[in-house]
């Protein structure tokens, strides 16, 4: 989904660019979690500093690689995975004074906490590679 927007600053590199958020676009919108609210002027996205643009100018903002889709895949997908290979991993550990059950349990929860240390070290090193999951197209030049 594209957003509409107009570039209010640009400083130490950054461009603010003030969304229009027109008919509630931004309930729909997979990029809302980067905008910031900004006081009564609405939602700006902060993003790394593009040539050719300068403040007042209108652009479009678009999302490309389908950045929501790896986060939730990072966030719930990675620790799932490691929490169903546990409990079958715990499942050839041979039974001892605990049943079976607990040991693949115990294995299970081991699993849940590396993929969650995991897919938090995959979404931090994600988020620093975040420009280039957006496009910014000039809309109309100051």
């Amino acid at each position: 989904m594209a957003l509409s927007g107009v570039i209010s600053e640009i400083k130490n590199g950054k461009l603010y660019i003030r969304v229009q958020d027109d008919d509630g676009v931004c309930e729909h919108c997979a990029v809302r979690m980067f905008c910031k609210k900004s006081g009564e002027d609405g939602k700006s996205l902060v993003l790394e500093e593009r040539p050719g643009l300068k403040c007042g100018d209108s652009v479009i903002v678009e999302q490309e690689g389908n950045i929501l889709t790896k986060t939730t895949l990072l966030a719930y997908g990675l620790p799932l995975l490691f929490f169903i290979a546990g409990f079958f991993l715990g499942g050839l550990i041979p039974e001892t004074a605990l049943p079976q059950e607990v040991i693949r349990f115990f294995c299970a929860c081991a699993g849940l906490l590396a993929g969650g240390g995991l897919g938090r070290i995959g979404a931090k090193r994600l988020s620093l590679k975040l420009e280039r999951h957006f496009r910014i197209k000039l809309n109309k030049a100051q």
